[in-house]
């Protein structure tokens, strides 16, 4: 009994380990996603500017850098969830 516990508690504390590692590269990939939207806008703006582009053109890119900004916040959220879910299974954390 006491052997079975002890590979389930090891099963949980490598599966929590696994999401942390997956969610932190998603964070990044969210993370560059973002820089690149607000690249993007920067360079719309500067063609609004320039009057190469109209104001939809530029709120389109301001939703979309707004968008994946929330994306990257609620990744942030899920790594944090992640490594308290680390924590619960290596019993460091209460339930």
């Amino acid at each position: 009994m006491l052997e079975r516990v002890q590979i389930q508690a090891r099963s949980e504390a490598s599966i929590a380990r696994a999401s942390i590692e997956a969610q932190e590269r998603a964070l990044v990939r969210a993370r560059e996603a973002a820089q690149h939207a607000n690249d993007v806008l920067k360079i719309t703006i500067v063609a609004f500017d320039a009057g190469s582009s109209t104001n939809i053109e530029v709120i389109d890119a301001q939703r979309s850098a707004r968008d994946l900004e929330t994306a990257v916040v609620q990744v942030e959220d899920a790594v944090r969830q992640a490594r308290l879910e680390l924590l619960v299974a290596l019993g460091r954390f209460p339930k």
